[in-house]
């Protein structure tokens, strides 16, 4: 398997962080009518709840992404074990943590929506459960990486002190 170089890696993540948050102010432009989109030919039309979920929901990944190209930027300089990084991580875990509480909500919008009571569609409400759950199981997996870096910084400060 090829190796690349870790400056090459950092740099790769760099720029897919960008043009994710790209992305997300592309997608936050269109939200409005997104609902119609993915599920063409379902007759639905977008509902006020998901179309007013989707704002925070790209807010709190972009917040996240920030923190992501913050940490990223750390990692370039060599600074890889500081408390500015466990705070990025933080905060990542945290809005994971925050996408799961928004998307259970939008998709419990969804199912007490009128469309989704009469019977029409139900399919958006289990995408939002699904989503909302790997949010969730991605903030724990960011919290504990989180904690192992959390420990090492403290090691890395204590040797420090030592030497």
């Amino acid at each position: 398997m090829m190796k690349i170089s870790k400056t090459l890696s950092v740099g790769i993540s760099f720029v897919l962080s960008l043009i994710f948050a790209l992305a997300l102010l592309v997608i936050g432009a269109v939200a409005w009518n997104y609902t119609a989109v993915l599920f063409p030919g379902s007759g639905l039309q977008p509902l006020p709840a998901v179309v007013m979920a989707t704002y925070p929901e790209i807010i709190v990944a972009l917040v996240a992404d920030a923190m992501l190209i913050k940490l990223l930027h750390n990692v370039s300089r060599e600074s890889v074990f500081i408390p500015e990084n466990v705070a990025c991580i933080r905060t990542i875990s945290w809005m994971c943590f925050a996408e799961a509480l928004l998307f259970t909500g939008e998709g419990v919008a969804s199912l007490m929506s009128e469309q989704t009571a009469a019977g029409q569609n139900r399919f958006p409400f289990a995408v939002f459960l699904i989503i909302a759950f790997a949010c969730a199981f991605m903030g724990l997996i960011v919290r504990v990486v989180k904690n192992i870096i959390e420990q090492a910084t403290a090691i890395k400060a204590e040797n420090d002190f030592t030497v």
